[in-house]
């Protein structure tokens, strides 16, 4: 019964995310399209970057696709792609070839840093387990969450109390 629940919150999480984040994707989905249309699209850009930029579009139809199929997880790659893609295109009207592809390199990375490795910290958390895993990876063990989580009813932590449960600060 207990994991029944963790599941049926899970879900419900999921799909309160899945609710913030397609009307974004398709507000960005709209402004894309809107580009297409301003009178400089076809003068600032040449027609390699104007296919790109319909490409990047594509990407982000995509991703809207599969956002709503529920598969939220799987819709960051096009999203990813098709940000990057149209941020490489601006980059270029003012930056060089180089600082073009390295800035865009650069925004990939971030994307893949906060959407793919960051949520994964936990995860390799709790796989390492205790409370060496928790010190290597500068966070409480889990006998300092489980006390956290029973003492925060009983007594309250006043600021600047300090206990073997605090976060190291490396």
């Amino acid at each position: 019964m207990p994991n029944r629940f963790r599941f049926s919150k899970a879900a419900e999480h999921v799909l309160d995310e899945w609710r913030i984040v397609l009307p974004g994707i398709q507000a960005l989905f709209g402004f894309q399209l809107i580009a297409v249309f301003s009178p400089g699209f076809d003068q600032k850009l040449s027609l390699a970057e104007q296919r790109l930029h319909v490409f990047a579009l594509a990407l982000v139809a995509v991703a809207v696709a599969i956002v709503m199929t529920r598969l939220l997880l799987w819709s960051m790659v096009p999203l990813a792609a098709g940000i990057t893609i149209d941020c490489a295109l601006i980059l270029g009207l003012v930056f060089d070839g180089v600082r073009v592809v390295i800035l865009s390199s650069t925004l990939f990375a971030v994307f893949f840093i906060l959407w793919v490795l960051l949520p994964r910290v936990g995860a390799l958390q709790r796989a390492l387990g205790g409370r060496a895993a928790s010190a290597r990876l500068g966070g409480p063990s889990s006998e300092c969450q489980k006390k956290d989580l029973t003492a925060r009813d009983s007594k309250p932590h006043r600021p600047g109390q300090r206990d073997d449960c605090t976060w190291s600060s490396r």
